[in-house]
């Protein structure tokens, strides 16, 4: 990790625990999946791609990222059932449920 990938994931983490301080889950919500992991991998994909082919890994790259998001929202959805259904106490029911559903999502979306 080099240190702009550090730094703007500190500041993240700096807006969400600001957000959440404040009592807004909307701004820590958007905080959180605001795009700065992306763009910075991308650059690192196509900063090790050879000169003719940085097209191709960035296309291979995008398309995982896709499945990757779909498989971050169902995280956000098995933890938004557990949340309704009475796990909303526990931080450890909410990230067992939102696993769950993301390792189930990308095991759906592999055979995509």
């Amino acid at each position: 990790m080099n240190h702009a990938e550090f730094l703007i994931s500190v500041a993240v983490l700096l807006a969400v625990t600001f957000a959440a301080d404040q009592g807004s889950p909307l701004f820590a919500a958007v905080a959180s999946t605001a795009p700065t992991g992306v763009p910075l991998s991308l650059y690192l994909v196509q900063g090790a791609a050879a000169d003719g082919a940085k097209g191709a890994a960035a296309e291979a790259f995008l398309f995982a990222a896709c499945k990757g998001l779909l498989a971050a929202l169902g995280f956000c959805g098995g933890a938004l059932l557990a949340a309704k259904n009475g796990g909303g106490e526990s931080f450890g029911s909410l990230c067992l449920c939102g696993y769950g559903a993301w390792a189930l999502a990308w095991r759906v979306l592999q055979a995509a």
